[in-house]
């Protein structure tokens, strides 16, 4: 793996004293790394900081062996998309892609022949004519995307970029930046809330809390191994109960088998069922006042009634120190 960033000891303090603390990271050329976890976690300063957009505190920010950490933003090899387009309504799509490249004193000729090869690339040829409130809001993204490319990043960050989006969009959106990441071994930042999309879209995975970095995985390990009860519960759907000895036993849905009442060690009845799509998840009452959530494919579902007893066995658990 080649080193794209290395963020060495980063802290970026704001007025309040919120922020983040003591970030260390690296991130590899051609791969999509997404800074994931709930508002005001830090992930987004992140983001800014590599930018350039909020200033470092304390430590530094290398690209390409290069200290970036007090050059401004259009002084670094990076692209920013934000999460509300940033179009200028009054310009047609060219004029929007062709003013940075203006900027730069790029010809004409060569002006109006990028412009054709990015929207041909973000899959929007023929659009050069029309304004911003003539697009949908993914293809204003694309646009959007289209004039950072244009301007030749060596890293591009992406702030949630398709949260205003409707769900079918954003899932088309997410195939496309993996297309356009392949076609051009572009490095990506990726900033989101939503564990889905994190899960979908990433070679690695950094998830924030408070600040601070919890764990660093591919979607794999973050799913399958989470390093805490924090991580536990924000990727996926996540069943806790306490053992004996006070610790957190984690268990996931998929990880629960439910069969006839005699069938397995561990009785329950169920409370509910609710049927998604493909699967369903059953709701089951412990007799303890504890309830665990199971998944069970939609072929299963018509074996199953509210208040029927049932038995079940778990297959894999994970056990936290913490409370």
């Amino acid at each position: 793996m080649v080193e794209k960033v290395k963020i060495n000891d980063l802290s970026v303090i704001y007025d309040n004293g919120d922020g983040v603390k003591n970030v260390d990271l690296s991130i590899n050329q051609g791969e999509i790394l997404t800074l994931l976890g709930p508002s005001g976690c830090g992930k987004t300063t992140i983001l800014r900081a590599i930018g350039g957009f909020n200033k470092a505190t304390a430590g530094e920010i290398i690209i390409d062996n290069n200290n970036v950490t007090d050059l401004s933003p259009e002084n670094r090899p990076t692209g920013m998309v934000f999460q509300s387009y940033n179009l200028w309504p009054h310009m047609t799509v060219y004029e929007n892609l062709a003013f940075g490249l203006k900027l730069r004193k790029i010809n004409k000729k060569e002006i109006k022949k990028q412009i054709t090869e990015i929207l041909s690339l973000v899959r929007m040829p023929g659009v050069e004519k029309k304004f911003p409130n003539q697009l949908s809001g993914g293809q204003q993204q694309r646009v959007a995307i289209a004039r950072s490319l244009l301007l030749r990043p060596e890293v591009l960050l992406l702030d949630e970029p398709f949260s205003a989006l409707d769900a079918k969009i954003r899932q088309e959106m997410r195939s496309e930046i993996k297309r356009i990441k392949q076609n051009l071994d572009l490095t990506i930042v990726f900033v989101t809330h939503d564990q889905e999309e994190a899960m979908s879209i990433s070679d690695r995975i950094v998830v924030m809390d408070k600040g601070v970095i919890a764990q660093v995985g591919t979607p794999h390990e973050i799913y399958d191994k989470p390093a805490s009860k924090y991580v536990a519960s924000f990727i996926g759907t996540m069943n806790f109960s306490e053992n004996d000895d006070g610790s957190v036993i984690a268990t996931r849905p998929e990880d629960i088998s439910i069969g006839n009442e005699n069938d397995y060690e561990y009785k329950a009845t169920i409370k509910e069922i609710m049927l998604i799509g493909h699967y369903a998840i059953i709701t089951l009452d412990l007799y303890n006042n504890k309830e665990l959530q199971a998944y069970i494919a939609r072929s299963e579902v018509s074996k199953y009634n509210i208040d029927d007893k049932v038995s079940f066995n778990i297959t894999k658990q994970q056990v936290y120190a913490e409370m």
